[in-house]
C-alpha cells in the first residue's frame, strides 16, 4: 500500500510516520520513501490536486490517502504530469509574496509482505487500566494521537479500562491511523504500547 499527502514540514512528518510504524520485535520501521516533491503551489492548488487524483484513481484508493501498490507507477507519472502542467498557482498570482510554500509530496511504501500478524490474539493489556500520565503534549503532536490522550484524561485518576479502548468504534480506535489497522476487528496492542513508550499514558492495574 502507498500514501501520498502534503507536508509543509517533511522531515517532522517523515520522522513521525517512522516512529508510527516502528516494530521494535523486528528493529525496524516498516516505512519506505519512494518518491518526494517539491513545489511553491498554493495549499487550495494541492487541495484540488489530491481531489483530481482520487478521481482519476479511484478504483485503485482503498482511503483516504492511501492507494493500491501496484498502481504506483501509475500514480508517479500522473503525478508528475500535473505538477508539469500546473506550474502557476490558480489561487494566487506571481507579485503574491503570501504564497504559502508547500514541500514534499511524498510517497510512502509499506512493505505488505513483512507486516506484523493482523489476528486477534488475547491482549498483554485486557486486565488493565490507563490513566493520563503528567508529560505535557506537544504543539506538534498529530491530531488523533491528541484526541486519544485526551480523550483518556477526561477520565482523570480513574483511568479507562481496556475493554474501553477496545470497545467497537470506542473514541481511541477513531482516533488510530496506521496502515495496517482494519477498525474493529484489528487489535490496538501496539497502538497503547506506542502511547506508553511516548509516556503519554501509563497502565494500571484493573480494580
Amino acid at each position: 500500500m502507498i500514501k501520498i499527502g502534503i507536508s509543509t514540514d517533511y522531515q517532522r512528518r517523515s520522522k513521525d510516520y517512522k516512529n508510527t510504524y516502528y516494530s521494535q520485535a523486528d528493529n525496524k520501521s516498516y516505512v519506505y520513501e519512494l518518491e518526494n516533491w517539491e513545489t511553491d503551489l498554493a495549499i487550495g492548488d494541492l487541495q484540488r490536486f489530491e481531489k483530481e487524483l482520487k478521481q482519476e484513481f479511484i478504483h485503485a484508493n482503498t482511503q483516504g490517502e492511501y492507494y493500491q501498490k501496484e498502481y504506483y507507477e501509475e500514480i508517479k507519472a500522473w503525478i508528475e504530469t500535473w505538477l508539469k502542467t500546473h506550474k502557476i498557482s490558480e489561487y494566487t498570482s506571481k507579485e503574491d509574496k503570501t504564497l504559502e510554500k508547500i514541500r514534499n509530496k511524498s510517497i510512502r511504501d509499506i512493505n505488505a509482505g513483512e507486516k506484523m500478524s493482523k489476528k486477534k490474539k488475547p491482549s498483554k493489556y485486557e486486565n488493565k487500566r490507563f490513566i493520563r500520565t503528567n508529560k505535557p503534549i506537544s504543539s506538534k503532536t498529530a491530531s488523533h494521537n491528541f484526541k486519544r490522550y485526551e480523550w483518556i484524561a477526561e477520565a482523570g485518576s480513574e483511568g479507562r479500562s481496556y475493554s474501553e479502548l477496545n470497545r467497537n468504534d470506542s473514541i481511541y480506535r477513531q482516533n488510530i491511523e496506521r496502515l495496517d489497522y482494519e477498525g474493529n476487528d484489528s487489535p490496538i496492542t501496539e497502538d497503547i504500547s506506542y502511547d506508553i513508550k511516548l509516556k503519554m499514558i501509563e497502565e494500571i492495574e484493573e480494580k
